[in-house]
Order: C-alpha cells, then structure tokens, then sequence
C-alpha cells in the first residue's frame, strides 16, 4: 500500500497550488517532493570594512569624517599582540565613549562595538579615537559608513 500526503497552500501570487508531496512506499521508505520557489530581493547600502592599528599609549586618531559628514559605526572589534593592564577604549573626537574593553589578554579578540541592526553615529566631521593604557599594538576592525544625513 502507498500512502500519500499532499500539503496545500498558496504560492506568493495568491494562486492556490501544491506545496509539498509525501509519500510512503509498500517498503516503508518516506519520500518529500519539495517544489519551493522564492523571490529574494537584498536591499541595503553597502560599508566600509577597515583595518587600523594603534600602539601608541594614550589616544590615537584612527579616522576623521570629511567636512559636512558623520560616521555610522556598525562594528568594532579589538585583537591585541599581547595582555594590556588597563582599559582599552574606543571614543569619537567630541567624547561619546562607544565601546571599551578592560584588561584585553594576548590573541584575544574583543567586540568594541556591535550594533547589529542598527548604527552608532558621530557628529559632523568628528574622528575616531582609540585610547590605549600603554604602547602596545593593537589592531581594531571597524565596520562603518559615511553619510551626510545627521540623525538625532
């Protein structure tokens, strides 16, 4: 005996029509028949991957934004060569404190910043700074945009 299940629905057009076919042979074997169709559309604009390094103690311009502009910070992540006592901090020019990490150990790597969905914004033609406790080199990757649309 073959047993068989048939799901129904509608396809993205609002037409009803066949999902999905499963089917159970005289053996005992279960077979799906999967007929899915999807349109995928990506939208969105595309950032700026950067890598900059820092071994300076105290603070360090890693980026200015060009006059009339703001940076959108999406990500910051820290990776250092070897253990820092103190904390490592990531700040813009004007002095809004984004991210920081306390006492980073040798190959770790440390989330500065994720805003995920969302952005961290500069103001006007402000910079990135990175603050270190003493002179050892650190690599930061930061994920940003640059925009002329200043949001409150």
């Amino acid at each position: 005996m073959i047993v068989e299940a048939i799901l129904h629905g509608q396809d993205p057009s609002g037409t009803p029509g066949l999902l999905n076919v499963a089917t159970v042979d005289e053996e005992g074997n279960l077979r799906v028949n999967v007929n899915l169709s999807a349109e995928v559309e990506m939208v969105g604009e595309p950032v700026l991957n950067r890598r900059y390094t820092a071994s300076a103690s105290g603070n360090t311009t890693l980026f200015t934004a060009p006059a009339g502009n703001v940076i959108q910070i999406f990500r910051a992540t820290l990776s250092v060569s070897q253990n820092i006592t103190g904390e490592v901090i990531l700040s813009t020019g004007s002095g809004n404190n984004l991210g920081g990490v306390w006492n980073p150990q040798s190959g770790g790597f440390y989330s500065l910043l994720g805003a995920a969905m969302d952005y961290e914004q500069t103001g006007v033609a402000d910079s990135l700074i990175l603050t270190l406790p003493s002179a050892i080199s650190v690599t930061v990757n930061i994920s940003y945009k640059l925009s002329t649309t200043v949001n409150t």
